[in-house]
């Protein structure tokens, strides 16, 4: 039922792509874009083995960063993940898992300073492109930096809407960008999205969703924010981290 539901949206939100949703009003970050990954094949059967992506002069000339995407499969239960590692100077600083699909080609990667601390942030999103609803969902990675050069990752599940990045919105207009999580949330026999935001403060994902009268919830077909429901109502389906 949802994959129908979702797939009828699609289709009509073609039609209405000119509309905006509330928080698009708001100032959206600036990034600066990287899209040249690189695919390593293996080199007995050709077969995709790995991507990585290299960023030269990330804070000053004399600091590159290589990340790599390394494709892995669980024995145990055949589910596919990645291993990513992130290289200074070619010197391997950071390891983390994401679960990806083999077909998941990342999106460009993406820098800024999202937290407002004068260091550079990143950002991965990993499409599904699977069937159905499972093409609407992607894993988003943050790597947050701090004052130690130390990346500290951020990992959650989120809708792949009109299959682009979601940028980050400065809500209350401090220099620190909000991040938007979207979510699929069944309310009354209707389906609706679920939008919470949150700022990274001392190694976490906070729940902000008081600075903008948050969450919001909107009708699949639709850009605006349902009557059909109260803001106090809406306030029980508040997400306190996206991170599980």
């Amino acid at each position: 039922m949802h994959n129908i539901l979702i797939i009828i949206w699609s289709i009509f939100a073609i039609s209405v792509k000119a509309q905006q949703y509330p928080f698009e009003k708001f100032q959206a970050i600036k990034y600066k874009e990287y899209k040249n990954w690189k695919t390593i094949l293996n080199p007995r059967d050709s077969m995709l083995m790995a991507r990585e992506i290299i960023i030269p002069e990330f804070e000053n000339k004399n600091m590159s960063l290589k990340i790599e995407q390394e494709l892995k499969l669980s024995i145990s239960d055949s589910t596919e993940y990645s291993e990513l590692s992130i290289y200074e100077n070619d010197r391997k600083i950071k390891e983390f898992k994401v679960d990806t699909r083999s077909i998941s080609e990342p999106l460009p990667f993406l820098i800024a300073d999202i937290n407002g601390d004068g260091l550079n942030d990143l950002k991965i999103i990993f499409p599904n492109y699977g069937c159905g609803a499972f093409n609407y969902y992607c894993q988003v990675v943050f790597l947050f930096q701090d004052r130690r050069k130390k990346f500290n990752e951020k990992i959650y599940t989120d809708i792949f809407e009109e299959f682009e990045n979601k940028p980050e919105r400065d809500f209350n207009h401090d220099g620190k960008y909000e991040i938007i999580t979207q979510t699929f949330q069944n309310f009354g026999k209707h389906n609706y999205w679920l939008f919470n935001i949150y700022n990274y403060v001392n190694g976490k994902l906070i729940n902000v969703n008081s600075i903008a009268d948050y969450p919001i919830m909107i009708p699949l077909n639709s850009y605006t924010v349902s009557k059909k429901i109260s803001k106090m109502k809406m306030k029980e389906f508040e997400i306190k981290s996206p991170v599980k």
